[in-house]
């Protein structure tokens, strides 16, 4: 399970301000490893350094990624939370994820073609840092 973070911000066209933002995290291979996936992670997201909000069923359904995410190809699974937060120009917002698994998931192949794991109670982690501009 590759995973790629991107960030998506709404600008209404007759505002200078962000009306909402919303950090994505997704991953790829195929549709069986997405499922593994879903089935053994526990996600949380920090905003602004608040507590965690678990955002573990928020994951949408497997769909194809498209080449400009994943260049590979594959399926994939994206966690969006709206934060809920209206940006002034020049505010920012902090969105820190973990992402842990209760077993063990293949990640990618090595160069001999063996999986590595992302094993459990390895975190992974994952930051963005949204800023509003004119």
């Amino acid at each position: 399970m590759s995973f790629v973070v991107w960030v998506k911000a709404a600008k209404p066209p007759s505002r200078p301000a962000l009306e909402s933002c919303s950090c994505s995290v997704g991953g790829a291979k195929n549709k069986g490893l997405v499922q593994d996936f879903l089935n053994a992670q526990t996600t949380t997201i920090s905003l602004n350094g608040a507590a965690p909000i678990d955002v573990s069923d928020s994951y949408s359904d497997i769909e194809k990624l498209p080449k400009e995410i994943f260049p590979e190809g594959g399926f994939g699974s994206n966690v969006r939370h709206d934060t809920g937060v209206t940006l002034s120009a020049g505010e920012s917002l902090q969105a820190d994820g973990t992402i842990v698994v209760s077993h063990a998931i293949p990640d990618f192949f090595d160069d001999a073609h063996r999986p590595v794991l992302i094993q459990p109670g390895q975190a992974a982690s994952f930051s963005c840092r949204i800023t509003a501009s004119a």
